[in-house]
């Protein structure tokens, strides 16, 4: 993040940025109830009047507690997970929880172990045995703990991380940040 803000402070002087995290239990991170005017999230997103731009792409890994069975591969297929219990996004996102879940690559619903609403809880649940979680490859050297492997799972589609705003504003200065973040991701 402070390669965006020293970018956006030579094109939008006197400005600051404020940054929020955002529940995932959100399918519109925030850009519907107006939290934020601009947000940086993995596709997809639920809501409509939604632009974005993909900034980056990424394999989806798994994580998995480190005395799971499967935590000494070096990769796992998907074939090899589907029947785990999993960490599940809420409900209420929608779109984002069917993708976490991989339910496009799926013959039977998954099975939920617990949901969490933010990565920490994701990685407390998962260390703690409740189910494994899908994530983004960036994301596995960002949380990295001793008690949660996180491996590549080659045969699922890779994850979009995109810059959002709601096409109905139409400042300048959030073209600008939209801009100015894809540049910098």
């Amino acid at each position: 993040m402070p390669a965006i803000g020293a970018a956006l402070a030579e094109r939008l002087p006197g400005w600051q940025l404020r940054f929020r995290q955002v529940s995932w239990g959100d399918p519109a991170v925030g850009l519907h109830d107006g939290t934020v005017d601009v947000a940086v999230a993995w596709l997809p997103v639920g809501g409509t009047r939604i632009a974005h731009r993909v900034a980056a792409t990424e394999q989806r890994w798994v994580a998995l507690p480190a005395t799971h069975p499967l935590a000494r591969r070096t990769a796992v297929p998907f074939a090899e997970l589907a029947g785990e219990a999993f960490v599940a996004l809420p409900a209420s996102a929608g779109p984002m929880r069917e993708f976490w879940l991989a339910t496009d690559h799926r013959t039977a619903s998954a099975r939920v172990g617990a949901e969490a609403a933010t990565a920490d809880e994701a990685f407390e649940a998962v260390a703690s045995g409740l189910g494994v979680a899908l994530l983004a490859a960036g994301n596995a050297a960002i949380y990295r703990r001793d008690d949660v492997v996180c491996l590549p799972v080659p045969d699922l589609p890779p994850c979009r991380l995109a810059v959002m705003w709601r096409t109905t504003d139409r400042r300048r200065a959030v073209r600008v940040v939209a801009d100015t973040c894809c540049r910098c991701m």
